[in-house]
């Protein structure tokens, strides 16, 4: 099994193929709060090359890792052209009701976002 909770990027790659628009990873992961591995997530960006990668980090402030572990200053290095940070202010500041989320992306996926 995979009872460290982390991804298994050949396992990734094993699946992926041309149709794969879209791949979604939660780290800190719920209910564990085990954070994925940033080389693995590398790993994976790397190989999806035609897929959006979400990293969907709602969880991000109750890790108690250092701060480094956001995947943040990967969009602002502009490093990977399909890489998404979503993060939301639902959790942390207790606004589970007003659901309020951001995207961190690319300019590009921002404006086809803007258009839908």
């Amino acid at each position: 099994g995979n009872g460290d909770f982390q991804l298994r990027p050949e396992a990734i790659k094993a699946s992926l193929t041309r149709d794969v628009k879209l791949i979604f990873l939660c780290s800190p992961g719920n209910p564990t709060g085990q954070l994925l591995r940033r080389s693995d997530v590398q790993q994976i960006l790397d190989l999806a090359t035609n897929s959006l990668v979400v990293v969907d980090e709602a969880y991000i402030d109750f890790s108690l890792d250092d701060p480094a572990s956001t995947c943040m200053s990967w969009v602002a290095e502009k490093r990977y052209p399909n890489l998404v940070i979503s993060q939301t202010l639902s959790k942390a500041w207790g606004l589970a009701g007003a659901r309020i989320g951001i995207a961190f992306a690319p300019q590009e996926v921002v404006a086809v976002v803007d258009r839908v």
